[in-house]
Order: structure tokens, then C-alpha cells, then sequence
């Protein structure tokens, strides 16, 4: 029995979303050998190895999704993400990020959290008035959603 109630059903559920998450990279794995030039295949199995921490293959899984489909914007939103990840060690510069978040714009002008990671990729080079530019918009995009206030309140 556990000190502190209900942590053990937690971690129970955790563990149970590893194994479905595992289960679901093999799956989508066999799928894309029978389908090798699917990228939303590509796309699903990065969100899956993104979720079990596994970033550089996530990373890889949208880079090739991109190749095959270069025209959804979600690919390069999930791409930036994971590449903006200062613990995920890919191997990306802040402008690369950059470039992935403006394809996201360009594709979707409506896609208020790739302004709103533009802007941070901005801030942390020191492109403050570009960085202001991008929070004001994801602002603008969704005002209805506190946390991008936050976001551009802590850069100010």
C-alpha cells in the first residue's frame, strides 16, 4: 500500500499509456512497411515516440512525413515542437525552428500556437521585436486563451 492515496492507479494508468504507446509505434511500424509512402503513417508513429520521450525518432518520423507530404502545416508545428525541446538534443538551430514555425504560418495563417513558438524561438535570439510581433499575434488569433498572455507577459 502507498503512503499517499491514489498514486498508485496514477502510475497504474501511466504505465498502461507506455504500453499502449509502444504498441502503437509497432503498429503504425508494420503499417508503414505495407505503406511506405503514407505520411500521416509517419506523422501518428513521431506523436506516439514523442509521447514515450523519444524525440530524435519523433523528430526523424516528421521530417520524413514532410518529405512525402510538404503541404500540412501540423507536420512542421509537431516538427518545431519537438526540435525547440532544449532537452530533446536534435541537433537544430533556433533558425531552422524558426524557418519550420514560418512554413506553419505560411500554410495556415490562422495557426496561432506556431506564432506563439516563433516567438519564443525570437525571444531566446534575441529578436525581441519580431518575438513581440509573433506574441501579439497568437494573442490577436486566440484572446481567449490565458496562456499566451502569460507567455508574452513573461518575455516583455
Amino acid at each position: 500500500m502507498y503512503g499517499v492515496k491514489g498514486i498508485k492507479p496514477y502510475s497504474d494508468s501511466m504505465l498502461a499509456r507506455e504500453r499502449q504507446s509502444k504498441n502503437q509505434v509497432e503498429s503504425l511500424g508494420n503499417k508503414i512497411k505495407s505503406d511506405p509512402d503514407n505520411a500521416l503513417l509517419y506523422f501518428k508513429r513521431g506523436k506516439e515516440l514523442e509521447s514515450l520521450y523519444k524525440r530524435k525518432l519523433a523528430y526523424e518520423n516528421y521530417t520524413r512525413a514532410i518529405e512525402l507530404d510538404p503541404n500540412v502545416a501540423e507536420y512542421y508545428y509537431y516538427r518545431a515542437k519537438v526540435a525547440s525541446d532544449k532537452y530533446a538534443n536534435i541537433g537544430t538551430t533556433s533558425e531552422q525552428v524558426i524557418q519550420d514555425y514560418s512554413k506553419v504560418i505560411e500554410l495556415d495563417p490562422a495557426y496561432y500556437l506556431a506564432y506563439n513558438g516563433r516567438a519564443e524561438q525570437y525571444d531566446e535570439t534575441g529578436k525581441y521585436e519580431l518575438a513581440i510581433r509573433d506574441y501579439n499575434k497568437s494573442i490577436k488569433l486566440k484572446s481567449d486563451w490565458g496562456l499566451l498572455y502569460y507567455s508574452r507577459a513573461e518575455h516583455y
